[in-house]
């Protein structure tokens, strides 16, 4: 496994070679630099980016969605309050005895899902899933790594699904395997198979039967499946040239109000999708702080780039995070070397970019769930996000046990 390191860098590996937003690149092993600028294990590719905004036009354009137009110098020298943004924050503790200890979850533990009033936690470094409550409080860990029937041999993306109340695992071999939790194991259903369609699915949304696919094709990234039937075809849209020179596997999906959105990390635009097909939602347009191909400088190594993007560089990045929940569309950016957060209500039309709020916060992008936002947090950068003056008694609890443990939690947003 090479590991490979990022500074807001855009990797695919091909043929041993890196590509950076569709640039060909030296490619270079593991170099030892501080864990914040690290990435590991596995094919990965980071894209950057996102939305700003609190002074905006929105357009409305059959072709593209609603376009909204971001004053980026009004936006940035808007003071923002955390309690603008949410009606409530609170943590959850997560029991540590068990696991964390002895297990590196708290830096890989990017996927994780929730359903039933549990957590589920996927470890990438041990492939292990490990179940909590909705108190934090630790219930199983369960292993299903391996080749025969029921097992995975590399866990990307896990999805739990309401509707049928199955845990969804996706192996990038072109399957995506069910479990059904109770309080003993994660007992293995269904195995559904799609490698005889496209050769690599990179993440997934199911619900009920229904299953949208995004996968590297030539015709779209996007596919429906139906998991009773085997009905499948390809979701078509208009998608950017240098689309799959950058790549990325992370969850592409949010869902608002029973519908569910496919976002682009690359050029900030929101598509509404279904079995059906895929229509244009909502477009963000930076005007002259939109970074494109033409705007990134010709270097002869990675580390070059890396440096060109912290330090040099006055460009809004695509996007690397978005989750929607309530009436909130919540991203993450690069902007001039800093990570940013994009907050878009879509009832009032306001939208809020900063780095940090007047509390001197940051946001952090979760899962969404019954209107409700849970990110996972360690106690190495817990306060970046939470500061004990605005937490009530019983989160104030879960502070210290998370920071006296060395522990990990559940920040919960509650929209207004």
């Amino acid at each position: 496994n090479l590991q490979c390191w990022y500074v807001g860098k855009t990797f695919q590996v091909c043929n041993n070679r890196a590509f950076f937003l569709g640039v060909r690149l030296d490619w270079y092993p593991v170099r030892l630099l501080p864990s914040a600028l690290l990435i590991m294990r596995q094919v990965r590719c980071m894209l950057f980016g996102l939305f700003l905004l609190l002074h905006c036009s929105c357009v409305d354009n059959e072709a593209t969605g609603i376009t909204i137009s971001v004053n980026v110098n009004e936006s940035l020298n808007t003071p923002v309050s955390i309690y603008d943004l949410f009606g409530e924050i609170s943590l959850i503790s997560i029991d540590s005895s068990q696991f964390i200890s002895n297990s590196s979850i708290r830096h890989t533990a990017e996927c994780y899902t929730c359903g039933k009033g549990y957590f589920f936690i996927l470890d990438k470094t041990t492939q292990k899933i490990h179940v909590v409550d909705s108190l934090g409080t630790y219930i199983l860990t369960d292993n299903h790594v391996g080749r025969g029937p029921g097992e995975y041999t590399l866990a990307t993306t896990i999805q739990f699904d309401e509707e049928s109340g199955l845990l969804n695992i996706l192996d990038p071999r072109g399957r995506i395997l069910q479990y059904d939790f109770n309080l003993d194991c994660l007992r293995f259903i269904n195995e559904v198979e799609f490698l005889k369609y496209q050769n690599l699915g990179n993440s997934f949304y199911i619900n009920g039967a229904d299953c949208i696919l995004t996968n590297i094709n030539e015709m779209s990234p996007l596919s429906y499946l139906n998991i009773n039937t085997g009905e499948y075809r390809i979701l078509e849209y208009e998608v950017p040239e240098w689309y799959f020179d950058c790549w990325y596997p992370t969850p592409h999906y949010f869902e608002i109000s029973n519908q569910l959105y496919y976002y682009e990390y690359h050029n900030g635009s929101v598509y509404s999708v279904d079995k059906e097909g895929v229509k244009p939602f909502l477009r963000f347009d930076f005007g002259r702080y939109t970074c494109t191909l033409d705007d990134i400088p010709e270097y002869d190594d990675a580390f070059h780039y890396s440096d060109w993007i912290l330090n040099e560089s006055s460009y809004v990045l695509p996007i690397y995070s978005m989750v929607g929940f309530g009436d909130i569309i919540l991203a993450r950016c690069l902007y001039k070397g800093g990570q940013y957060t994009m907050i878009y209500n879509l009832r009032n039309k306001n939208c809020s970019f900063f780095s940090r709020t007047i509390e001197d916060l940051m946001i952090l992008p979760g899962i969404a769930s019954g209107g409700l936002m849970y990110s996972f947090v360690d106690s190495s950068s817990i306060n970046d996000y939470i500061c004990v003056d605005i937490l009530d008694s019983s989160s104030r609890i879960a502070y210290e046990e998370i920071i006296n443990n060395d522990g990990c939690g559940f920040i919960v947003y509650k929209p207004y």
